[in-house]
């Protein structure tokens, strides 16, 4: 039975519950209980480059997020999210319609969402929602993502191309505690703090220090290249994972912050992150986006809402799914058009088994960028994307190859850092991956290709010096 075919059955079967529940109260002589209010405010906050294990809720030692670990105690926790993309404004569109890169054509940074199927802001104003966004990075901006389709405010006003959260935050939360009381609204803040290059507030600089400085790094992309208190270039691993831990535990004091000024009993919840990094675990360390590897792709997701019981679930979801997810617990009808290719995980959220049935492969997209790809010396088509399709064990990664696709197969359980390809050795395995990959390629295109721009001086230094052109 298909994911949508359940997702049907649970509501079908939600909905007799209830009309039992009101029978019995009737034949008793009292009437029903009224149904609660659905939520009418919706706090969707996303983390940049920030990777699932280096947060408490994930199982990491150092105390980087405290607080996220508190809100982890009323939420539902997910084990294995999936972001559809490792560059920030595609994952993001993901987020927000439902689809996949393919799908909504927004498919690298620097590329503006097109017109098409809506938003899930623009569905929430068309119901009558405020709605804002509070954004921290130069891939974020309206004139290079296109992605404020929907939002009334959509704050990218700051100058280079990073914002510090303390003040996203503050605007954010302006906007915020100046809605009127009964007013409906969905807030976007994204924090970029983050990002490389690893420079954490002077009052968070130093909270964690390793004794054992850990390997040498090389290369170190040049807009991460950072020098010590002494002027000279720091080029350890701990010397960067200190900070980057430094950054997490100051973005932490952020989201505690953002999630205090939300009323939890109409409010729902969400903290995901968009896609996370690859510190030391493979040659050019302190990246992302021209990978697919498990370190960026899989990503802390956190939601919770009035009435759901907090809690870890299993089985595998992607940022896909939010959209429809979201409009689920906030009980919004779905506009006609609106077709996501994700499912509402709501069925699933009231479970008492909260993990899965069967495994779902996931889909992932990167740019290529040869630099950062250990190819054996064969040459790839540059303008082209990388796919992975993963399921629970096996994950294969397919890379546009100058003279043919190349594709590569892993046995995460055995290898989760995916030194040793498999594809010889198990080409059963291989070629009915290769055939999932296929079949979800083969998607309909929802939207028409993005139109190509032509970037300001500027912006299109700011998205160079990110790696990102």
């Amino acid at each position: 039975m298909s994911a949508r075919v359940h997702a049907a059955a649970a509501g079908r079967a939600a909905a007799l519950g209830l009309a039992l529940s009101a029978l019995g109260a009737a034949a008793c002589g009292r009437p029903p209980e009224p149904a609660p209010a659905p939520p009418d405010r919706l706090l969707l906050i996303s983390l940049d480059t920030v990777r699932r294990d280096r947060l408490v809720p994930y199982g990491y030692p150092r105390p980087t997020t405290p607080e996220l670990d508190r809100f982890a105690a009323s939420a539902a926790v997910f084990d294995d999210a999936i972001a559809q993309s490792t560059n920030t404004a595609p994952s993001h569109a993901s987020m927000l319609t439902g689809l996949y890169l393919h799908q909504h054509g927004l498919d690298q940074n620097g590329r503006l969402l097109p017109p098409g199927p809506p938003t899930l802001a623009e569905i929430l104003a068309a119901a009558g929602w405020r709605t804002g966004a509070f954004v921290a990075g130069a891939p974020m901006r309206v004139a290079v993502s296109g992605l404020d389709r929907g939002f009334e405010v959509w704050d990218d006003e700051f100058d280079g191309w990073r914002r510090d959260g303390r003040a996203t935050l503050d605007a954010a939360l302006a906007w915020w505690r100046g809605l009127g009381p009964d007013e409906p609204a969905f807030l976007l803040l994204h924090l970029y703090d983050a990002h490389g290059p690893y420079h954490p507030p002077e009052d968070s600089l130093g909270r964690f220090s390793s004794a054992d400085r850990g390997p040498r790094l090389w290369p170190i992309p040049d807009y991460q290249q950072l020098r010590g208190a002494d002027g000279r270039p720091l080029d350890r691993l701990g010397d960067y994972a200190d900070r980057y831990d430094d950054l997490l535990r100051f973005l932490d004091d952020l989201v505690a912050e953002a999630i205090a000024a939300a009323d939890p009993a109409r409010t729902v919840v969400v903290v995901v992150a968009d896609h996370g990094e690859t510190l030391g675990e493979r040659p050019f360390p302190l990246d992302h986006g021209a990978r697919v590897v498990e370190e960026q792709i899989r990503i802390p997701l956190l939601i919770a809402a009035p009435g759901l019981a907090p809690g870890r679930v299993g089985g595998t979801v992607e940022t896909v799914d939010l959209a429809p997810t979201l409009l689920g617990l906030l009980r919004i009808q779905a506009p006609p058009g609106f077709d996501p290719a994700g499912f509402d995980l709501g069925p699933l959220l009231r479970r008492a088994d909260r993990t899965a049935a069967g495994e779902r492969p996931a889909f992932s997209t990167a740019r290529t960028e040869p630099r950062s790809l250990e190819t054996g010396g064969m040459m790839l088509r540059r303008r082209e994307l990388i796919h992975a399709v993963r399921g629970d064990r096996w994950k294969l990664v397919r890379l546009p190859g100058l003279e043919g696709p190349i594709e590569r197969l892993y046995d995460l359980e055995a290898d989760p850092l995916e030194r040793t390809d498999r594809a010889a050795a198990e080409p059963a395995v291989r070629a009915g991956l290769a055939r999932r990959l296929d079949r979800w390629l083969a998607l309909a295109r929802r939207q028409p290709p993005p139109p190509e721009r032509e970037l300001d001086a500027e912006l299109r230094r700011q998205l160079e010096a990110l790696g990102y052109l």
